[in-house]
């Protein structure tokens, strides 16, 4: 171990876990970082111990991209689904918006076949 290094390895901080120490860099030493939404990312050790990188950075752009496909395109949901704005405010999703988002196909929702659930949101946006 480098001296003077604060060692990180398997230290959690905000939604990264460090897995590896890469080396030194300009700003100090360099940690490989996973997120919990699985992106990796290179981070300095003062920037993980101060707190000025909790995230990678991109795990909100998949939550977000629900919203985007259902206020702009004809999802699914916009074919009578009365369940729509109860997805959109506690991110569910149901099983036809599941083929929707992965194959552009047109089922209409049926709530009482395929009641949207939390499982299913993250299945499509948590991969």
């Amino acid at each position: 171990m480098p001296r003077g290094l604060k060692w990180l390895e398997g230290d959690v901080f905000g939604k990264l876990t460090v897995w590896q120490y890469l080396g030194r860099g300009a700003r100090g030493a360099m940690w490989h970082c996973q997120c919990d939404c699985g992106n990796l990312r290179v981070v300095t050790g003062p920037d993980l111990r101060k707190g000025r990188v909790t995230d990678c950075g991109h795990c909100y752009e998949k939550e977000e991209s629900l919203h985007v496909a259902v206020q702009e395109l004809r999802a699914p949901c916009d074919q009578g689904c009365h369940y729509r704005g109860l997805c959109m405010t506690e991110k569910l999703a149901c099983w036809p918006f599941e083929m929707w988002v992965k194959h552009g196909e047109e089922h209409k929702p049926d709530p009482e076949s395929f009641a949207p659930t939390e499982k299913i949101y993250k299945r499509i946006f948590k991969e």
